[in-house]
């Protein structure tokens, strides 16, 4: 009886565990992924309408896509190769930080890829202000496209939307 009770009593415990649901996966619903033996000029294009593509990119700057932190090591295929990309993420359209797992999982299935992060002590340089403020003017919006005539609706925004995609 004892034994029984004491049974009873542990039952409980173990609900959260057997309870737990576990978060889905963040994944491409698909995914192209090919080696670009053409030489064409690199393209990345930001996701627009759920859609992914990259035309002879490196797989550095993929790298760079899922984990933003500075890249060192690796083979040196890994700056060199370029890789056709054409993925479609799933509905609803997804975030920064989606896009980002959604590369991670997607660069770990495909090319085995394995990362480690660490902390190193760097000498940088800070900006301060002068003692009497800044004297800069204010900055005057531009549109993305120099050299041309084509009237952008709205220059404010500029060249935002490429800022995801590291350039």
């Amino acid at each position: 009886m004892r034994a029984l009770i004491s049974i009873a009593c542990l039952l409980p415990s173990f609900a959260p565990v057997f309870g737990q649901a576990t978060a889905a996966r963040m994944e491409f619903e698909v995914a192209s992924i090919k080696r670009n033996l053409l030489g064409s000029r690199p393209w990345l294009v930001p996701p627009v309408g759920g859609r992914f593509t990259a035309t002879n990119v490196p797989l550095k700057l993929l790298i760079g896509l899922g984990w933003p932190q500075r890249i060192s090591g690796g083979p040196a295929w890994v700056f060199t190769d370029g890789y056709d990309i054409s993925a479609k993420e799933p509905e609803p359209p997804v975030g920064d930080d989606e896009f980002s797992l959604m590369m991670q999982n997607l660069l770990k299935d495909r090319f085995g890829l394995r990362v480690h992060t660490e902390t190193q002590e760097a000498r940088v340089y800070v900006l301060k202000p002068a003692k009497n403020g800044l004297k800069l003017p204010d900055a005057k919006p531009e549109p993305c496209f120099y050299g041309s005539n084509t009237p952008r609706v709205d220059a404010e925004e500029g060249c935002s939307g490429i800022g995801r995609c590291g350039y």
